[in-house]
């Protein structure tokens, strides 16, 4: 293994093996990483999903550029499987190897920005950004994730590290990917680099440097969506119009509010103290100042190296380097409908600057003690801490929410067996479905009335107006790709969507069509108090967190000893008609 730092490759490997772990475990976290993303892309593999109304014509609010981005992969993993003699499998290798995939690619960006932290902050500071990117539960919970969110945190990884290299064209390239094709919002992120190229090269050479990657992502990206939508639309400039002009009645806020405090609050839990260390890095800068004074007076060399050796880059540019943390998490603060995963983009910078105001803190205790060895104790505590408090968390979030990933991987196994063609309901916990990837084909997914008063989605409308056979050999064998007919159903025009996040009554099925009914807390054998309730069995159960009835510490974290007694679970619950 290539030497990384010189005596890294343990951490390396750490954080491949922490990463492919993170594929593998982490429960989907948001429902929308399951409708507007895993649904689509197997509807370009298989002919079937669920569309949401931002994918509706009319809407064009997503981009099909994301979606077969993972598409690809997807067909390859599922071509793999059925030529290695397990198309009953299939699927699942897709699903499990796509967030496999996505982890490998963030622990490659990782690398590459702690490496280029390396040359702007010198060897401990690329070292303790590592370690904080490997040892945060946000990023072990976002790098599998296939979203936006996700995406764009990736490219800002890549601008950032081409940024402290001084490679302007890959920083701003990078940076335009992830605003076309992931996220429109994240060029906010990108103001501190067009700034310094401003700077340095110019307002025309800057600009210049820009506009090819632009046309050739422009074209890319209209092109593709003009075919899917069935005419020319852009669907970033679409979501930045329903978003910021929609208005009170069209925009995100249809969708819930949070206080200001929202994002602090879920970094807290996320970062624990990296975000409270990236957050005091201001107050950090300042005590650079008293360090500096405390080194010309007393004339230190041996603390003077400590400053010297580990920021080789100016203040003002390490300033530049941290910002985009502090613009992402004021911009989104401000704004009144708030997600945890909207966070993800910063999450490099926020390790940046907790690495940044670590330093600076242990560099500062040093002088106070006249010891430059007191540095590293203090950092390798820091770090470990943070590891700690982030590990308990991860694992907390697994053993509490997993039933979903769990009980589902269980009914693709019965399904297999026997029941290829059958109905599966979801009711009050239909966001916790974890996409058709976890169905045969042939199986179908429907909606129950469980008090759920928004929009839900409706099923794609299928190729060839549905003349593929569920369950027929064709479909049985995989992805068939066919371009023609997959993009004549995504432009033909739905019926039934709004973007009022109005509930539509035609997207519940009554429970008699319905041969397996997945539902949460079901006191007994039967289910429930539904009409037929006596003609179902339980066929399978797992515990799952009752967070209502669950102490925040011990639902947070996973504390040895007090979870276990304190936590209060409920049954996530497959029924299987008798």
């Amino acid at each position: 293994m290539v030497s990384f730092f010189g005596t890294d490759d343990a951490l390396l490997a750490l954080l491949i093996a922490v990463r492919v772990a993170g594929a593998l475990l982490t429960p989907i976290a948001d429902c929308d990483e399951v409708f507007n993303y895993w649904e689509p892309v197997h509807f370009v593999l298989y002919g079937s999903g669920l569309q949401t109304w931002e994918y509706a014509p009319k809407f064009a609010l997503r981009s099909y550029v994301y979606v077969l981005l993972h598409a690809a992969p997807a067909w390859a993993l599922s071509a793999a499987a059925t030529l290695a003699g397990a198309p009953a499998q299939a699927k699942l290798v897709a699903f499990y190897g796509v967030r496999t995939i996505l982890a490998l690619i963030c622990a490659a960006c990782e690398l590459r920005f702690a490496r280029a932290v390396r040359a702007a902050w010198g060897a401990r500071g690329g070292r303790v950004v590592l370690a904080l990117l490997l040892g945060s539960s946000g990023m072990y919970h976002a790098a599998p994730a296939m979203l936006p969110s996700t995406f764009v945190m990736l490219c800002t990884m890549l601008s950032a590290a081409s940024w402290m290299r001084g490679n302007f064209a890959a920083a701003v390239a990078s940076g335009l990917v992830g605003v076309i094709f992931g996220w429109p919002y994240v060029g906010l992120m990108f103001v501190p680099l067009f700034l310094e190229a401003v700077a340095t090269r110019g307002v025309l050479h800057s600009i210049a440097l820009g506009l090819p990657p632009l046309f050739v992502l422009l074209a890319i990206e209209v092109g593709v969506n003009t075919v899917a939508y069935g005419r020319p639309t852009v669907p970033t400039l679409n979501a930045l119009a329903y978003n910021v002009f929609g208005g009170e009645e069209r925009s995100s806020t249809l969708y819930g509010v949070e206080s200001w405090t929202y994002y602090f609050r879920n970094a807290l839990l996320q970062f624990n103290v990296a975000f409270a260390l990236a957050v005091a890095l201001p107050a950090m800068a300042v005590l650079a100042l008293v360090l500096r004074k405390m080194q010309t007076q007393t004339q230190t060399s041996e603390v003077s190296e400590v400053s010297e050796v580990a920021y080789p880059a100016s203040l003002a540019r390490r300033a530049m380097l941290v910002s985009p943390f502090f613009i992402w998490i004021g911009f989104f603060t401000l704004q009144p409908h708030k997600e945890e995963r909207f966070l993800a983009p910063a999450y490099p910078h926020l390790c940046l600057a907790a690495a940044a105001a670590t330093l600076r803190l242990a560099d500062f205790v040093a002088a106070l003690l006249r010891r430059r060895s007191a540095a590293r104790p203090l950092v390798a505590a820091l770090v470990v801490a943070i590891a700690a408090l982030s590990a308990s968390r991860a694992y907390g979030v697994h053993t509490n929410y997993a039933a979903p990933m769990q009980l589902y991987r269980e009914l693709h196994g019965a399904l297999q067996r026997g029941h290829s063609g059958a109905v599966v309901c979801v009711g009050r916990e239909w966001y916790r479905y974890p996409s058709k990837f976890f169905l045969p084909n042939g199986a179908r997914l429907q909606f129950i009335d469980g008090g759920f008063t928004g929009q839900l989605p409706q099923p794609f409308l299928e190729p060839n107006g549905g003349n593929v056979p569920r369950g027929s050999e064709k479909e049985m064998n995989g992805a068939y790709f066919d371009w023609l007919t997959t993009w004549a159903s995504t432009s033909a025009p739905r019926e039934g969507f709004s973007d009022l996040n109005k509930g539509n009554p035609s997207r519940f099925a009554p429970l008699s069509v319905c041969d397996f009914v997945v539902e949460i807390g079901i006191e007994g054998g039967a289910l429930g108090d539904r009409p037929d309730a006596t003609k179902w069995t339980l066929a399978k159960s797992y515990p799952f967190l009752d967070a209502s009835r669950s102490p925040t510490l011990a639902r947070a974290f996973y504390v040895p000893g007090y979870s276990a007694k304190r936590n209060v679970f409920t049954q996530m619950q497959l029924f299987e008609r008798i």
